[in-house]
């Protein structure tokens, strides 16, 4: 198998070269219909998506709503390659197998979120839906020079719609099944001659859980979430302008808190699971909730043509309180408490210059966070030493300077040199303290690690070369290294920090447009050599990070998008494939959950048949598989709209296919391959102003996991969202 993915993605890219290769050779007649041109900011200037030579999925935010997406949770959909896991409100983005499945304040994940170019540190406040967003860009591969803050396996680039002179005003509100209903609401216009403002509000609420407590009663797997984005946009002169965002989002529930047996598995009381994945038995109540604010400022000087300079000064608080049974049985085993908060601070100056002879970007980057566990308590009535409450804080502070250019040897060629220099200086408190339960009294000093410092600095880089082969394709390589800084495990108060992480990756691949520019083919291939990854263990204790010494992947990507002539309305077809293949390379003493009765010596081994439970054991696992990295994913997509008497029809469908992956290391737990049908019929008239829609998610109602883990009293995981469907009914001026 390996060999035959590592012959595809060699094949694709040459193979393919031969189609769009042959089609320019035929000049594009002057009045070719290009297929909806996407400018994004991947390299921090606007370009054309077919003129940037990085693997990038780039979706405007209409397509997001007739694909069905409507959380970060969904992007899988729209982004091959991309994985999206989801653990109490943690969003845990992997990236071609690059990404932190247990991510805890203080170590952020290695696949970035920018929103309106400011970074989201905290993984729990990137949970959020899409209201008045203008695209978003997903960049494979790491982007450590020109993004640089922990983007070593990509970037997720969100883009909201800035304030304009024109009067916009939009709302729609829908009703689904498990009786959920939305509403959102966009205007937009100008204030005074030189003045505009928008603001975008959305609100979500599920009334009716997917599935019950088996012990309570209770409904499970419900969430709710209310959320406001505000632009203010001041014109000074031709030359300068200001750009005020304000934000506060506010989010409860309890998915991926009320955390199920994993079907096959025996918990530690027995338990094989039960016949829905929605329905759990935890003994303690398990929700959350969460906020999000924040504030910032861009302003943008125009200092001479084609020269402009940019700076963005931005502040965020998240803060989060959770709680959930860890063992997920009514045997109170280990109920959690976690009470967090996070602030964070950035100013970044941006440079941008472009000429006939090369473009050049630069600038300086400055980040402090500030990580709290006010609390995070576990109650275990079958352990007393785990009965503890831990209070830590964590101070970064980042700074960076960086530089990338690109020189235009002749019209068809370009050379791309990029470099950045980033330094982390972590501190790092944490106290451990008995509660009630405890074998010492409550507020007892169980241990601490006190004034801890972490130092970490690095180079990282781009190298890459660009050429025209003709009409509409180009050809790319590119050698690109990433950083991601080590820090320390929060709220396991450890003794030490992690190693930090370092990404070599190289990429080759080709974008193209033929047949009058009506189809457009566009495909990559990658191999990476990953050092030092910061992976996660469950423990009976809650979590704890760890490093694997080294991993070694390969794959590639294709994406093909067609907009045939049709003699009525617009007809548009997509089609995206990945293919991949990763293993941990060197992993002595990697974490394994092996199913009681058990031993770990002289290797962790299962003596009979399951009784309940896991012992966690430690052992070489080089060899395994990197987790949330599948074999292949596909996707199909269809989108035709078509004038019907005084309004216009439209029909869209997608299909998502995973081939399944392993949760854990040790490759034990794996989810299956799984597919996700949706669709939308909708109709809008008096020239669109009105619509209405009917929709559905996860038609098929396939049953996946959007979370799993290897616990030391069972296999526990957090199931995805069931079938959907619902109606919509909106306007717009």
């Amino acid at each position: 198998m390996k060999s035959k993915i590592f012959s595809a993605c060699v094949v694709i890219p040459i193979g393919l070269y031969a189609i769009p290769a042959l089609a320019q050779s035929k000049k594009s007649a002057p009045d070719a219909v290009s297929p909806d041109e996407i400018i994004v900011t991947a390299q921090r200037i606007a370009q054309s998506l077919q003129k940037v030579p990085i693997s990038i999925a780039a979706v405007t935010g209409e397509a997001l709503v007739r694909s069905g997406v409507t959380t970060t949770t969904d992007l899988p959909q729209v982004a091959p390659g991309l994985v999206i896991s989801r653990n109490v409100f943690n969003i845990k983005p992997f990236m071609r197998g690059v990404g932190s499945a247990l991510s805890p304040l203080g170590i952020e994940n290695p696949v970035a979120l920018y929103v309106d170019s400011v970074y989201i540190p905290n993984t729990g406040a990137i949970f959020f839906s899409f209201s008045n967003v203008d695209r978003i860009e997903v960049l494979r591969g790491p982007q450590g020079t020109l993004f640089g803050r922990n983007a070593t396996g990509g970037l997720i680039n969100v883009i909201t719609s800035d304030p304009s002179d024109k009067f916009e005003l939009k709302a729609e509100a829908t009703f689904e099944n498990y009786s959920t209903n939305t509403q959102k609401a966009y205007i937009n216009g100008a204030i005074s001659d030189n003045v505009s403002a928008n603001i975008a509000f959305y609100n979500k609420h599920q009334g009716q859980g997917w599935g019950k407590n088996l012990i309570t009663g209770q409904d499970v797997n419900s969430s709710r979430e209310t959320g406001v984005r505000g632009k203010l946009r001041v014109d000074a002169s031709e030359a300068l302008s200001f750009v005020l965002t304000g934000f506060y989002t506010d989010i409860g529930g309890d998915l991926g808190l009320a955390r199920v047996t994993i079907p096959g598995s025996v918990s530690a009381d027995g338990y094989t699971g039960a016949i829905s994945i929605y329905d759990n038995r935890g003994a303690a109540p398990s929700g959350g909730k969460g906020t999000h604010a924040g504030v910032s400022l861009r302003t943008d000087l125009d200092i001479q043509d084609n020269l402009v300079l940019q700076s963005t000064t931005a502040w965020q608080h998240a803060s989060n309180i959770n709680r959930w049974d860890i063992d997920g049985s009514p045997a109170r085993g280990g109920d959690v408490l976690s009470d967090t908060d996070q602030y964070s601070f950035q100013q970044e100056l941006l440079i941008t210059r472009k000429s006939d002879a090369f473009d050049l970007t630069a600038g300086l980057f400055y980040f402090q966070d500030i990580s709290k566990y006010n609390n995070i308590q576990i109650d275990n009535s079958a352990s007393a030493s785990v009965n503890a409450r831990r209070v830590t804080r964590q101070r970064t502070r980042s700074y960076a300077a960086f530089a990338q250019a690109t020189i235009k040897l002749d019209p068809r060629t370009n050379i791309t040199a990029g470099l950045r220099y980033t330094r982390d200086e972590t501190v790092y408190d944490g106290r451990r303290f008995a509660v009630a339960g405890n074998a010492s009294p409550p507020g007892t000093l169980l241990n601490a690690s006190l004034g801890l410092s972490s130092n970490d600095g690095a180079l990282s880089w781009r190298i890459g070369i660009d050429h025209e082969l003709g009409d509409n394709v180009m050809a790319y390589a590119s050698y690109n290294r990433g950083f991601k800084s080590g820090g320390f495990d929060g709220p396991s108060v450890p003794r030490g920090a992690l190693e930090p992480e370092r990404l070599d990756a190289f990429e080759i691949g080709f974008k193209s447009e033929f047949l009058d520019r009506r189809v457009r083919l566009n495909v990559s291939s990658f191999y990476y050599d990953y050092r030092n990854i910061q992976l996660a263990q469950v423990t009976p204790t809650g979590s704890q990070t760890l490093n694997a010494a080294r991993a070694e992947s390969y794959g590639g990507e294709a994406e093909l998008r067609v907009l045939p002539e049709v003699g009525l309305g617009r007809l548009e077809f997509g089609a995206n494939m990945t293919l991949s293949h990763g293993t941990y390379k060197s992993f002595p003493n990697g974490p394994i959950g092996v199913p009681k009765p058990a031993t770990c010596t002289p290797v962790p081994t299962t003596t009979g048949p399951a009784t309940g439970g896991n012992l966690n054991c430690a052992g070489d696992l080089s060899g395994k598989k990197m987790i949330r990295l599948p074999d292949w994913t596909a996707s199909l997509n269809f989108n035709y709209t078509v004038p019907i008497g005084a309004g216009e029809l439209g029909l869209s469908a997608s299909y998502t296919y995973n081939d399944g992956f392993f949760w854990e290391p040790a490759n034990r737990i794996r989810q299956r391959g799984y597919g996700i049908l949706g669709g939308e019929i909708s109709y809008g008239f008096d020239d669109n102003r009105y619509k209405i829609r009917v929709f559905g998610r996860n038609l098929t109602d396939t049953k996946y996991l959007t979370q799993g883990s290897e616990g030391a009293a069972a296999d526990l995981g957090s199931p995805g969202e069931p079938m959907a469907y619902g109606i919509g009914f909106g306007f717009k001026f």
